[in-house]
């Protein structure tokens, strides 16, 4: 069993998740985007793309707690998540967008990575806790940003099995 202080909680930095979730649950974080921007379209396809996150957890696992992370909660504390951590990577440029999903097992785990949507190429499977899962992406093809959660179609069943596999 993890015990956090709140005062631990506070020194954190803000892309640090205040709630590690419960045993058994997922904890869906804020996606990372890249670059980071405050342009309100991005932050509204991050928003889309997190909520389609939260609704591909229940359809894994339809009783398991969901903790649904606020902007900018997108790492789990030094410790681990207690639920399984779903994240994603949320490429921009010039309108046009591509997205890959991240998923660590409870506790300090490496993320298994999968794409989503748009085109990348994994350069590897996972990568170690708490490192920029962005590294291990290479960005192939953009989509337009408007069309993406559409695109992110082809990826689910993938992610599906992902999420699955941590369960």
């Amino acid at each position: 069993m993890w015990i956090l202080t709140l005062a631990a909680l506070a020194a954190d930095a803000p892309e640090i998740s205040r709630s590690v979730g419960q045993t058994g649950g997922f904890v869906v974080l804020w996606p990372r985007v890249v670059p980071a921007t405050t342009d309100p379209a991005i932050t509204a396809v991050a928003l889309t793309l997190q909520s389609r996150l939260a609704a591909l957890a229940t359809t894994v696992a339809p009783t398991a707690p969901l903790d649904v992370r606020p902007a900018p909660e997108r790492v789990c504390p030094r410790q681990g998540c207690q639920g399984v951590a779903l994240g994603a990577v949320l490429y921009h440029q010039q309108g046009a967008c591509v997205a890959a999903v991240t998923v660590s097992a409870p506790g300090p785990s490496p993320a298994r990575l999968a794409p989503w949507g748009g085109l990348l190429e994994l350069k590897a499977a996972e990568v170690p806790f708490r490192e920029p899962p962005e590294s291990q992406l290479a960005v192939r093809d953009f989509v337009p940003c408007h069309q993406l959660l559409a695109a992110t179609a082809a990826g689910e069943p993938g992610v599906l099995a992902l999420i699955g596999s941590t369960r």
